[in-house]
């Protein structure tokens, strides 16, 4: 994360060698027009609208420049991820101009270029999922005890919850989605420094396995995302959740709160 810079190329993701700590003004990142012709498109270009289906969707963004093959510069206006399609204001685009096998370019801003090297990261290492790892690390506290640093303790900190009613030292379930969450902005935690949650967790009466999603944010996010977030399998016990696997977390500088659902 500190010395390499994410690129993608041909469906990798590499890491160069930084050899400054310069960014430029603006990143240009080309990727192909998939290949794809049915009712709706014709080799990766719709056939009734402006929009292409582009191999590599994570350097686009709404309002951001795109260069077509034809020499054209648009914008984008939507974009679907799961479908990696890519909307563009104006008339819609030429198939024999501009359809596979050409190449667009994204033009991407220095504030837009952070998030999409981040993606990339993501791309090269996330675990969506963690399952029940947290669990067995929590097992085995004992073992792992010298290699750990408690670095702060939330256990002063009164979280804000929803969803949830409090009944002595805990808490009873009134919703469908309860959640804690733990402002933490005072503490300065660095995602460098700070690398897992350690924590205690007792589900009484429980009719399901309980599954958590932990979210943070901090830096120029104001609030939870999906992307900044992990799910893991829960179970009776201590959980330890290696936060430090997760890139967005290691780049936090300064976390403005917590939130564990």
């Amino acid at each position: 994360m500190e010395n390499y810079l994410p690129v993608w190329s041909e469906g990798f993701v590499f890491g160069i060698l930084k050899n400054s700590d310069q960014t430029p003004d603006t990143l240009q990142v080309q990727t192909s027009i998939r290949n794809l012709s049915d009712s709706n498109w014709e080799k990766g270009i719709h056939r009734r609208e402006a929009a292409f289906i582009a191999v590599n969707v994570a350097p686009f963004a709404v309002g951001s420049a795109v260069q077509l093959s034809s020499g054209d510069t648009r914008r984008v206006t939507r974009i679907w991820n799961e479908g990696n399609a890519i909307w563009v204001d104006g008339p819609p685009l030429d198939p024999a101009k501009t359809g596979s096998p050409n190449k667009v370019t994204a033009i991407i801003g220095r504030d837009a270029a952070v998030e999409y090297r981040t993606r990339l990261m993501d791309a090269a290492f996330i675990t969506r999922d963690l399952e029940k790892i947290p669990v067995s690390w929590g097992r085995s506290e004992s073992s792992l005890k010298a290699r750990m640093t408690l670095t702060h303790k939330l256990d002063a900190i009164r979280p804000l919850a929803a969803q949830l009613l409090p009944e002595g030292n805990a808490y009873k379930v009134a919703g469908t989605d309860p959640k804690l969450q733990f402002d933490v902005s005072t503490l300065n935690i660095s995602g460098k420094h700070s690398g897992l949650l350690r924590f205690d967790f007792q589900c009484a009466q429980r009719k399901e396995v309980p599954r958590l999603h932990v979210y943070w944010w901090g830096n120029l996010q104001n609030g939870p995302t999906e992307e900044a977030s992990l799910k893991f399998t829960a179970d009776d016990g201590t959980l330890i959740v290696p936060l430090d696997a997760y890139p967005r977390w290691l780049a936090l500088k300064g976390s403005k709160a917590s939130e564990l659902t």
